[in-house]
């Protein structure tokens, strides 16, 4: 399995937090984040017509969100752990089947009740929810595993 030095974990909440100030600056503040409006390349754009390779001004908010939201779950995703073992790479592919699994009913579930706009809001989310379930189902197995074996350690050699 590649995995990431744990210290690039501090990098990817690094990446997260912008992104997070981002989402709730943009929908709970409802701002605008005006200042983010600049002149970007464009390789291909639809709004009133379809143009390719040009320039165009835009609100980076959305992209900033999702280049940075997307780097920074990577790196938290797929950093050690500071002590990494064979138990660890076990329980992350636990955590990457459940994931999997939950997303997969996540879409379907979407597909089947969400419609028009509300169906692209479902698979825009899908962007973040795999990475997003990984590290959450992750860290609880890796917490049970630790307190299972912490539990182990006080028991052992007492119940003869």
């Amino acid at each position: 399995m590649i995995l990431f030095n744990h210290k690039y974990r501090i990098v990817g909440y690094v990446f997260l937090m912008p992104a997070i100030g981002i989402l709730i600056a943009k929908n709970v503040f409802k701002q605008s984040l005006d200042f983010l409006y600049l002149p970007v390349f464009a390789i291909q754009s639809t709004f009133t017509e379809t143009k390719y390779f040009f320039w165009m001004h835009s609100n980076l908010s959305d992209e900033i969100f999702t280049i940075f939201s997307i780097i920074g779950l990577t790196l938290i995703a797929l950093s050690k752990e500071k002590q990494e073992n064979a138990q660890n790479t076990e329980l992350r592919l636990k955590a990457q089947s459940l994931a999997f699994i939950i997303n997969a009913a996540f879409i379907v579930f979407g597909s089947a009740f969400f419609y028009g706009l509300s169906y692209l809001y479902i698979l825009t989310i899908n962007i973040f929810s795999i990475p997003l379930l990984y590290i959450i189902i992750f860290r609880i197995l890796l917490y049970k595993s630790k307190k299972s074996r912490t539990k182990d350690l006080v028991t052992d050699g007492f119940d003869n």
